[in-house]
């Protein structure tokens, strides 16, 4: 069994146990909620750090954190995958339902450091339904083409197994794994295995313009197509230093129950 089958059956055997343990445990709403308000202590917080959003889906949700962009074409973004929360569990998260559109998630915070709250508190959450937002708009133009197939451009999710500068044949070395997946204007860069679904996955959104057919730019840096198949795609860029490299990818299928989650976020 080569690695990437037993990735993918280690990826199917914790779907199932998530999926099995938490069978009973279910968002009491499902959809795209944004986190508005942070209170504890007596205080409240309205301006975060970054936006945050959750997509509820039975027992399941896909988190993602969107920083403050460093660049109109760039923006840092995490995203990780949470059950819904245990109710017999005394410390757990704790979600208070005001209406369809309004949600308030309490939890225990024992983290020094969050928003200068002190520990051992409970915080409340208040989150709204998501209507309008660019963030949104924006993930859910990649994350919804996740398994797109389009032979003239490179969309749908790609891992990348080499990195060579162009002039050097000598230079070939594999990188760690880092994952892209292309909507219609933008990027995911997502520098780790997509099977840690409940860890953290740090990654950024990069813009996309197409200049023409073999040629785009990706946050603003130019890429030209070498090669496209349904499942490799080779691409050359400059890097920092105005050098050439060549990249290769090979497609790559997004593991259940991400996929999922990723085609619902719309």
């Amino acid at each position: 069994m080569n690695k990437r089958n037993r990735l993918f059956f280690i990826a199917l055997f914790l779907t199932s146990v998530i999926m099995t343990s938490h069978a009973q445990r279910q968002y009491p709403v499902s959809g795209i909620f944004k986190q508005m308000s942070i209170d504890g202590d007596g205080c409240r917080t309205t301006k975060m750090l970054e936006s945050v959003y959750k997509l509820h889906d039975g027992p399941l949700s896909l988190m993602f954190w969107v920083l403050p962009p460093q660049k109109d074409n760039l923006k840092r973004v995490t995203f990780r995958v949470e059950a819904a929360p245990n109710p017999e569990d005394p410390f757990c998260q704790k979600i208070n339902v005001v209406n369809q559109d309004s949600l308030v998630l309490s939890w225990f915070n024992n983290f020094k450091g969050f928003y200068n709250y002190p520990t051992c508190i409970w915080i409340d959450e208040g989150w709204k339904r998501v209507k309008n937002d660019a963030n949104v708009d924006m993930l859910s133009d990649i994350l919804t083409h996740h398994a797109d197939v389009n032979e003239a451009r490179p969309m749908g999710t790609w891992k990348t197994v080499a990195v060579q500068f162009t002039e050097r044949s000598d230079s070939m070395f594999i990188t760690r794994p880092v994952h892209k997946i292309y909507g219609e204007k933008g990027v995911l860069l997502v520098a780790s295995s997509l099977y840690n679904i409940e860890a953290s996955n740090a990654g950024e959104w990069r813009a996309v313009e197409w200049l023409s057919d073999k040629v785009f730019t990706e946050a603003g840096i130019r890429h030209e197509i070498v090669a496209l198949s349904p499942t490799k795609m080779v691409v050359s860029y400059p890097n920092n230093n105005g050098e050439k490299l060549t990249e290769t990818f090979v497609r790559e299928d997004v593991p259940e129950p991400l996929a999922t989650l990723f085609s619902k976020f719309k």
